[in-house]
């Protein structure tokens, strides 16, 4: 299974030897190597992780066993295969193998895959796991292709690494003033690729409760100088394909890993990684709209005091008593009160908070909490048995979409158009089981005449392309664009084709239609939204996701949503071979309320008190003005015929 062919791409970690696929990129963070395929976006998730080894002279298999109960701890296994046994050749060392799909407290499906080494006294792991069946076949050759090129070799543990200084004192620092969006184009800064001069403010990525202030403050300052209170540092800059990070050359950081940089429409971030004799984590946030929003994500994985009643998830549906929440860490359920302990720094990268419950009558069972900007919060325990314990709170928490600031006016000379409109176009890559975006892909333009254009998708509504205004991060919302003739330019693109016609407008060889209005629309039928695929790994399988919306005119609706997929695999790999191993995973919810659309907006109400909006927008009706196709929050929901 292993068999070490090594090419001139040979890379070493402690124990492993082993060549990065091609199109694929090594990352070192926390004393792990992670390989990832470059360009995934969205929620896309697929990574091999290459575990420190141990020292290990006992039973191997056991060993195994236990290493992958530690991993699946906080998750529900819903199916594995055999532990696979084999040895290495050269080297004749044992390996073990098992395949196992597994579900994430907030009930994401993952595709796991563990090899497991033992040589020379050492034991060494690697995961290759996906969010998607359909990721692990996409990327199952480049596994196998990495397998084939993996050694351990014994002789390469222990080797020294560079010792991180300490952590820095909580002095203050003098304070800095956030720069604006035309310091930063004046500056000719990438926030993509370089941090800001800026503070950020760090909070230790550990297990805690306690987010009232940071651990400290962090700033940028000049063209490659940082300085915390511990002292002052000089870092350079790395950029490993669409990644960035900040390398510590001296000062108080240095020694310590290199600090992985994102931005988003509310800032910057920085992971920071090894630092003090400890090797502690930081996440540190980049002060204003980037810090406010981490402290509200921070609350929202604090359980707040309430009422939450409780059913069983075994698929009975029984009512399974109520957890109320009390002040001061208490609860009380099943008529005793106990005390609990949450985790809320320890999870900066999930959007829950782990609960343990250290006494009263659920001690030693633990929990996952979370709230949502709907106001939906919600309890995840496990233990005997797992219960679902929801409370929807009458004032959700909503993150904010814009900034302070106004946009600036567009140059002079660009501008002349005004009106909504898209265009669609069929997904070519749909049928090859690696769609782009599902069936169909849309493109939406809202040209303003004062020069600015939105071109992405709303989540809830119009009021989120306001071409006045500026993202939580001081940016504008919109682009600017210049027509030239029939040229014209958006952006920092390059010139398109363009030309008007009698309904909409001709842009870079597609025709755009002028998006209509929906306020009162009143709709009956249902409304089907559904996305599927098909794998050959193995012997064949496949896996589906589909909604459905019941509308009537008496402005009332009903959703169910059901999803599935199965995995069949063979002795020979093909479908006409022998069953060795199968999976079949499925889950099925529904609920109703109330409907209305304003402007390009749905809005559902649910009977549980939820209020949930979703841009929406007609893409096909037939000749007597029936609705037939409706895009609503990025999918397409088709009329189902009698």
């Amino acid at each position: 299974m292993v068999s070490g062919a090594f090419g001139q791409k040979a890379q070493q970690f402690d124990i492993y030897r082993f060549a990065v696929p091609q199109g694929w990129e090594r990352q070192d963070r926390e004393g792990v190597v992670f390989l990832l395929p470059r360009g995934l976006t969205g929620k896309q998730a697929v990574l091999m992780s290459l575990l420190p080894s141990q020292e290990f002279g006992g039973d191997f298999r056991g060993w195994f066993e236990r290493a992958l109960g530690r991993f699946h701890q906080d998750h529900e296994v819903l199916e594995r295969t055999e532990v696979q046994t084999s040895r290495a050749q050269p080297g004749d060392y044992p390996v073990l193998a098992q395949g196992v799909v597994v579900r994430d407290p907030k009930g994401v499906t993952q595709y796991r895959f563990y090899v497991a080494g033992h040589a020379g006294g050492r034991v060494a792991l690697v995961m290759y796991a996906t969010s998607s069946s359909e990721l692990f076949a996409r990327y199952e050759p480049a596994f196998k292709a990495f397998l084939d090129s993996l050694e351990f070799h014994p002789a390469q543990a222990g080797a020294p690494r560079p010792g991180p200084s300490a952590p820095p004192p909580t002095a203050k620092l003098p304070p800095v003033k956030s720069p604006s969006y035309a310091d930063i184009v004046r500056l000719k800064l990438d926030p993509k690729r370089q941090p800001l001069p800026d503070e950020f403010r760090c909070y230790a990525f550990a297990k805690g409760d306690d987010y009232s202030k940071p651990a400290f403050a962090l700033q940028f300052f000049g063209k490659d100088q940082y300085r915390t209170p511990g002292g002052s540092g000089t870092y350079a800059l790395k950029a490993d394909g669409s990644l960035s990070y900040v390398v510590w050359k001296s000062g108080p950081f240095a020694g310590s890993s290199d600090a992985f940089l994102l931005f988003s429409d509310y800032g910057q971030q920085l992971e920071l990684r090894d630092v003090g004799p400890q090797e502690r984590d930081y996440y540190c946030y980049q002060q204003g709209a980037r810090e406010q929003v981490a402290r509200v994500e921070f609350r929202f994985r604090d359980p707040q005091p309430g009422s939450y009643p409780c059913v069983r998830t075994d698929g009975s549906g029984q009512r399974g008593g109520t957890l109320e929440v009390l002040p001061g860490r208490r609860y009380r359920f099943g008529g005793g009160e106990g005390r609990y302990t949450a985790d809320v720094l320890g999870q900066q990268d999930e959007d829950y908070g782990r609960v343990e419950f250290t006494s009263g009558p659920l001690a030693e069972r633990y929990a996952f909490y979370a709230e949502d900007e709907t106001g939906l919060r919600q309890f995840t325990v496990h233990g005997k048995s797992r219960l679902e314990c929801r409370l929807t709170v009458a004032k959700p928490t909503r993150l904010p979409r814009f900034g302070p600031a106004k946009a600036p006016p567009p140059p002079p000379g660009s501008g002349g158009l005004e009106g909504r409109f898209y265009s669609w176009r069929l997904d070519v890559m749909a049928a090859s089981g690696t769609p782009m975006c599902g069936g169909l892909c849309w493109d939406l333009y809202f040209f303003h005449k004062n020069g600015y254009v939105y071109t992405g998708e709303p989540e809830e509504g119009l009021e989120e392309a306001d071409c006045s205004r500026t993202k939580p991060n001081g940016f504008p919302v919109c682009e600017v664009y210049r027509v030239q003739g029939n040229r014209i330019v958006i952006g920092g693109g390059k010139p398109v084709a363009f030309g008007r016609t009698a309904g909409g407008l001709e842009l870079g060889g597609k025709t755009l239609t002028r998006l209509e209005p929906l306020d009162g629309l009143k709709l009956q039928g249902r409304y089907r939204a559904l996305s599927a695929f098909s794998t050959n790994l193995g012997g064949g399988g496949g896996g589906f996701s589909e909604v459905v919306l019941t509308f009537s005119r008496d402005g009332r609706f009903t959703r169910e949503g059901v999803s599935g997929y199965s995995f069949t695999a063979t002795d020979t790999g093909t479908p006409s071979g022998d069953t060795t191993a199968g999976v079949a995973v499925g889950s099925q919810r529904s609920s109703g309320g109330t409907y209305r659309f304003f402007g390009n907006t749905l809005e559902l109400k649910f009977g549980d008190g939820r209020v949930v909006r979703y841009f929406a927008f007609v893409g096909e009706r037939d000749e007597g003005g029936k609705v037939k196709l409706l895009r609503l929050g990025g999918r397409d929901y088709s009329l189902e015929e009698k």
